[in-house]
């Protein structure tokens, strides 16, 4: 049968006759096989209130002690959603104490631990939550008036109903929301509707259903249609930050530059079509003025990264960060930058800050084309370059930008094993996207042949 809790009258006793008899705490400790520090509390509160018996007191004493409740609370936290029963079971092992399903559970509410439902909330991984916290970190110090110059749009999907079903956990007052307190949702299950909003300081948007699958084409229809309007309407010609996620219909090529009509293959074409479109932008840009449009030249920034850099930030009201000047090394990371597989100069964006593209060219643009480049593309000279110079001076390069060159040539083997992947990915995608459309044209191919069948037999 297990000791007491409490020892005896007559136990006290003893340990108070030896230490009369001039026994040492150890000794009276060793003799009876009591705790040392037992020992010394029943001769300390016979020496301040010069008696030390037991004293009545109302109901019965607890059987756990505060070790033992802090195992209980152990046990709890680690499976916020195991039953009592089992709670029991692992502190029994826990503890060696042999207790009843009604004495864990007052123990547990004694600790603060009642059942209560898990909140449904949005599932955030350990990835989601380090980027969202190094994104916040970064924009901790902006201003009010650079809040409100943020415009936030996305899309997103209800579902019209979802299972009421309960999930119980064990937690203390102020844990609803921990992580493992609650029952992560997603957004999907059971039917719904989706649709894109947006917002600002200056107000609300239009809220516009998306009916089908949201793709690329699709994104850009919304934005045209809706979004840039509303832009529009609350900033006018005011600079702004436009504001939305990393899905992939939101980063594609397609949303950020259209590219129809070039053949890569016609240098001729190409740098006719280039130079017509660059005309328009650089038209725009001069009458929205230098408050609003910054020109810059890719070679300058190449050439001379920080500078210019600390200009453009400038010009956008965005605090300094050494990390734009090292981007190869947040690529694919966690919190950091995620490059197209599609796009071709992915090759050069996974590489720090060199020369090499700004003389890839050369030798590669036939002589007839060379020749007319002045009339070929005469922004050419437009925006202040020697259209009959090749190759071009562009300038020097800092040490910064000849560092980052002399190291890729050194590890060529490293950086062309990084490419050759990329190209293997780009053509895996090709190849993918190639049989998706071409199971889609076989799909509308067969309802349009059965659409027509059953016109003729009508």
């Amino acid at each position: 049968m297990p000791r007491s809790l409490e020892f005896s009258d007559f136990e006290k006793g003893i340990i108070i006759g030896c230490h009369k008899c001039g026994q040492s705490l150890r000794d009276i400790s060793s003799n009876l096989k009591y705790p040392k520090s037992t020992v010394a509390y029943v001769i300390k509160k016979w020496k301040v209130s010069g008696d030390c018996r037991n004293v009545p007191r109302v109901g019965r004493p607890t059987k756990l002690g505060d070790r033992d409740r802090r195992v209980l609370s152990r046990e709890i936290q680690k499976n916020r959603t195991q039953p009592m029963a089992l709670i029991r079971e692992e502190f029994q092992q826990a503890s060696g104490s042999i207790v009843s399903m009604n004495t864990i559970r007052k123990e547990a509410h004694r600790l603060g631990f009642h059942s209560r439902a898990a909140v449904h909330k949005r599932l955030i991984t350990k990835s989601n939550r380090t980027a969202r916290l190094m994104w916040c970190k970064s924009h901790r110090d902006c201003t009010v008036d650079q809040w409100k110059r943020v415009f936030l749009s996305d899309e997103s999907r209800f579902t019209l109903y979802r299972l009421d079903s309960r999930v119980w956990v064990w937690r203390l007052p102020r844990e609803r929301l921990l992580p493992e307190c609650i029952v992560p949702t997603v957004k999907f299950g059971g039917g719904g509707i989706m649709v894109r909003g947006c917002f600002s300081w200056y107000g609300l948007g239009l809220l516009v259903p998306i009916h089908g699958k949201l793709n690329s084409d699709a994104y850009c229809t919304i934005l045209d249609d809706n979004v840039l309007p509303t832009l529009w309407q609350f900033y006018g010609l005011d600079p702004c930050y436009f504001q939305d996620d990393n899905a992939s219909c939101h980063v594609s090529t397609l949303t950020k530059v259209t590219i129809t009509g070039f053949d890569i293959s016609d240098y001729r074409q190409c740098l006719t079509k280039w130079s017509a479109a660059m005309s328009a932008m650089y038209s725009q840009c001069v009458s929205l003025g230098a408050q609003i449009c910054m020109p810059v030249h890719y070679e300058q920034l190449v050439l001379q990264p920080r500078p210019w850099m600390e200009s453009i930030l400038k010009f956008l009201e965005v605090p300094w960060n050494d990390s734009v000047l090292h981007h190869e090394q947040l690529v694919d990371k966690p919190g950091g930058i995620s490059i197209s597989k599609l796009e071709r100069s992915s090759d050069q964006v996974i590489k720090p800050i060199n020369i090499e593209a700004l003389s890839k060219w050369v030798g590669h643009i036939p002589d007839d084309v060379v020749r007319d480049m002045a009339n070929i593309a005469p922004m050419l000279a437009t925006l202040g370059y020697d259209p009959n110079a090749n190759p071009p001076d562009y300038g020097k390069p800092d040490a910064f930008v000849l560092q980052n060159t002399n190291f890729i040539k050194q590890n060529e083997k490293l950086w062309a094993a990084k490419e050759q992947e990329l190209q293997k990915q780009r053509e895996l995608l090709r190849k993918s996207a190639l049989r998706n459309k071409q199971t889609a044209n076989d799909v509308n191919k067969g309802s349009v042949e059965g659409k027509e069948q059953n016109e003729k037999i009508t």
